[in-house]
């Protein structure tokens, strides 16, 4: 059997930035989250305090392959239910979430505005 050898360098990613505390071009990236990232030196070890990140302004809405590939079918003969929940979602829904830009969407949270759905 094969020994594997776990490093806690690989964890440390790049950009990298001179280190305050030992000088070197290591300190890396070590991890990130919603709001702030940190950042921890891969030669003397010195972490450095997490860095808060810029708010986020989310401006988009997620259509995925399986919400497209049905709408596409919308041509060709189509389940009732993608045709109700086109016409709704895309003339009264979607316009106005796209105006709040507030929200990414999934597919079911887009569903689940059609009253049509499950009928």
């Amino acid at each position: 059997m094969t020994e594997t050898r776990f490093n806690p360098r690989d964890f440390i990613s790049p950009p990298y930035k001179t280190c305050p505390k030992c000088g070197h071009e290591t300190l890396g990236v070590l991890t990130i989250s919603g709001n702030s990232n940190s950042r921890l030196c891969r030669d003397c070890w010195d972490m450095v305090n997490r860095f808060a990140l810029p708010k986020l302004h989310k401006k988009i809405i997620y259509l995925d392959q399986y919400v497209v590939s049905n709408l596409m079918k919308l041509r060709i003969a189509a389940r009732p239910i993608w045709i109700a929940w086109s016409q709704e979602t895309f003339t009264l829904r979607l316009p106005h979430l796209l105006m709040k830009g507030e929200r990414i969407l999934t597919n079911r949270e887009l569903l689940d505005y059609s009253p049509s759905y499950g009928s």
